[in-house]
């Protein structure tokens, strides 16, 4: 005789096979018999569909997925920070080349005093 060990079934499997049974899609044997879940199980299941305690409230796994989702969007979120702040220095440095490439006359004097004062 081959001894189970308990198992754990995510909510929205357990939905499933509830939805399998009251559809009349499988019978409660069949239904058993295909996902290899005793039928007691699957009659308590039911009975705590019926009763609204199979909550769709977050699994585990999409828990996990929400953890892992938020921090990539904080990865992303420096990604597009340290982006900006190399945009702004590369313009800087472009005004800085062009400043330094180009010919003093009386017109761009003043600014040129301007930028050195800062």
């Amino acid at each position: 005789m081959e001894v189970r060990k308990n198992r754990k079934f995510e909510i929205g499997f357990k939905r499933q096979v509830v939805a399998q049974v009251e559809s009349g899609e499988l019978t409660l044997s069949e239904a058993a018999r295909i996902h290899k879940i005793s039928p007691t199980v699957i009659r308590y299941w039911r009975q705590k569909f019926r009763d609204g305690q199979l909550s769709s409230g977050p699994t585990k796994k999409e828990k996990e997925l929400e953890k892992e989702l938020e921090r990539y969007k904080l990865l992303l979120a420096e990604a597009h920070g340290e982006l900006d702040r190399q945009k702004k220095y590369d313009e800087w440095k472009a005004r800085q080349r062009k400043l330094n490439t180009s010919v003093i006359t009386g017109q761009n004097l003043h600014q040129l005093r301007k930028d050195a004062e800062k």
